[in-house]
């Protein structure tokens, strides 16, 4: 017995449902990608607006903390002097909470900076 092998041409039908199947692979990667990007988006503003809200608290911490020392230097200045707190000691208590506040200024700028 002979056997012949023969390669029968597609149909158009089966090229038609190949179509279709490709072009609905094709689509349905278009949309897998589309919608991975929109939640790469999403995520990305999302962290943004945390850092922004991080760095806000972060400024009111500061400010909060500068005018907490403001005040500490405004007690100091008006305590007496006495043998026990001499003038010198009343000017280097002032200045060392004075370099505090300036600390916290370039702490402040640096991270304004960093931000932008």
């Amino acid at each position: 017995m002979d056997y012949q092998t023969t390669e029968s041409e597609p149909t158009s039908t089966g090229n038609q449902r190949r179509t279709s199947y490709d072009q609905m692979v094709e689509s349905t990667v278009r949309e897998t990608n589309a919608a991975e990007a929109k939640r790469e988006e999403e995520e990305a503003a999302r962290t943004a607006e945390k850092a922004l809200q991080a760095e806000k608290q972060r400024q009111a911490s500061i400010q909060v903390e500068r005018v907490r020392l403001k005040q500490q230097i405004e007690t100091i200045k008006n305590r007496a002097v006495s043998p026990t707190y001499p003038n010198g000691m009343k000017q280097a208590q002032i200045e060392a909470i004075t370099r505090e506040i300036e600390k916290l200024a370039k702490q402040s700028n640096l991270d304004a900076a960093k931000s932008q």
